[in-house]
């Protein structure tokens, strides 16, 4: 374990800053495959959405837990060890916030699944959204925009992908994946991917090249705190939308004689 028992006052005090996932769980958890399928054809996926909201919002739970350590890891690292580190401590805000970034990019890859499988979108029509290596949420989301612009859901979506917050927790995951981790400080000399070298410029003509020793590294984009505001406001957003996708998901189950009460689900019959 990577840090010990915090107070009990400054836990609650995190706890607050994290999203309640419960009144969610309890929507979701009863959305039960194998009797929503009585109601649909041996050939519909709708029944397969209700398997992408679980998995979409066990990921959401993941991130939430992530977000929970990040602050639980920095008030042990920096207020209640015997012996405190502001090194360590940053190094935990940073690793848990990261998780929070990926698990999010998750969840939204799920949900975007979840869309896929409860709506009639034609192969060709969804096809013609999607950009070489994009991703299926990014898909989705300029389908749904484009095509149905009036629906809930892609109003909610449209709000998500405006929200800065979201685009730049969205940015970085995809550096943190696919490029370098953008530098976050705290954690001692860092460098970027780049050439050390810098062009000497005389009456506008290039007439060498220097490198500057100055071994301070180079400068960070973020502070941990900040890269942790960032992606829990992220976190808020992408809640937002999944609840609309589910409540949305949900009426598409009702309209065809699915009944919901409560942690019971059951068919109606002719």
């Amino acid at each position: 374990m990577s840090r010990h028992e915090i107070s009990k006052v400054r836990l609650d005090e995190i706890i607050k800053k994290v999203p309640d996932l419960k009144p969610l769980w309890n929507k979701i958890k009863v959305l039960n495959p194998d009797i929503i399928s009585m109601k649909f054809g041996h050939l519909s996926r709708v029944p397969h959405a209700s398997v992408c909201l679980n998995d979409s919002l066990s990921a959401l739970g993941e991130a939430t837990y992530a977000l929970r350590e990040s602050f639980a890891h920095e008030v042990w690292y920096k207020e209640e060890a015997e012996y405190t580190n502001e090194t360590t401590a940053n190094y935990f805000i940073r690793y848990y916030a990261d998780d929070v970034a990926l698990r999010l990019y998750s969840a939204s890859e799920h949900l975007a699944n979840a869309i896929i499988d409860f709506l009639p979108i034609g192969k060709k029509s969804f096809l013609r959204h999607q950009k070489k290596l994009s991703s299926i949420q990014s898909t989705v989301g300029k389908y749904l925009m484009r095509q149905r612009p009036k629906l809930p859901i892609s109003i909610s979506i449209s709000e998500l992908v405006k929200n800065s917050a979201w685009t730049e927790t969205i940015t970085y995951r995809n550096n943190w994946v696919h490029s370098q981790p953008p530098l976050v400080s705290g954690l001692g000399v860092q460098w970027l991917r780049k050439t050390r070298w810098s062009e000497v410029i005389k009456d506008g003509i290039v007439t060498g090249h220097r490198i500057d020793l100055g071994g301070l590294g180079d400068k960070p984009s973020y502070s941990p705190q900040q890269l942790r505001s960032i992606v829990a406001q992220a976190l808020v957003a992408f809640l937002n939308t999944f609840e609309c996708v589910s409540d949305f998901y949900i009426a598409v189950l009702v309209k065809n004689g699915i009944i919901i009460d409560g942690s019971k689900v059951s068919v109606k019959l002719k």
